[in-house]
C-alpha cells in the first residue's frame, strides 16, 4: 500500500463529511461556512509555526493566513471563484510544506490529508456553483 494511502483516504472522507454537513444549509449559508472553513484551515499552519517557535516561520504562516483570509472573504464578497482559488492554492501551500520549501515543523500526515481535503472541497465548490 502507498505510504500516504491512509492520509489520502481520510482526507477524502473528511471532505465528504464536511460537504454532507454544509449542504444541509441554504446556499448562502453554505458559502459562508466554506469561507469560515478556509480561514480556519489556513490558521492551522500558524498553530504549527507557534509550536515550532521560529520567528521566520511564524511570520511566513501569519502572512499565509492573511492571504487565505483575503481569498476567503473575496469569495464571499466578490465571487465564489476566489474561494475555489483559495482552496486550490491552500493545497499548493500543503505541497510547499511537504517539500520543506517552508520549514515550519508540521506532522507528516497532516500535509497530505490537508492537500486532499482542500482539493476535494475546491472541486465540490466548482461543481456546486
Amino acid at each position: 500500500m502507498n505510504k500516504y494511502a491512509r492520509e489520502f483516504i481520510v482526507g477524502i472522507v473528511l471532505a465528504l463529511l464536511t460537504i454532507s454537513f454544509i449542504l444541509m444549509f441554504p446556499k448562502q449559508k453554505t458559502l459562508e461556512l466554506l469561507v469560515i472553513l478556509l480561514a480556519v484551515i489556513a490558521s492551522i499552519y500558524l498553530g504549527f509555526a507557534l509550536s515550532d517557535g521560529r520567528k521566520r516561520e511564524i511570520m511566513i504562516e501569519i502572512s499565509g493566513m492573511f492571504f487565505f483570509l483575503v481569498l476567503a472573504i473575496s469569495g464571499l464578497w466578490i465571487s465564489p471563484y476566489f474561494l475555489i482559488a483559495g482552496y486550490l492554492i491552500h493545497g499548493l501551500w500543503d505541497v510547499i510544506h511537504n517539500h520543506k520549501i517552508i520549514q515550519t515543523e508540521v506532522v507528516e500526515w497532516y500535509k497530505i490529508l490537508c492537500l486532499v481535503y482542500d482539493w476535494v472541497i475546491a472541486i465540490f465548490i466548482l461543481l456546486w456553483l
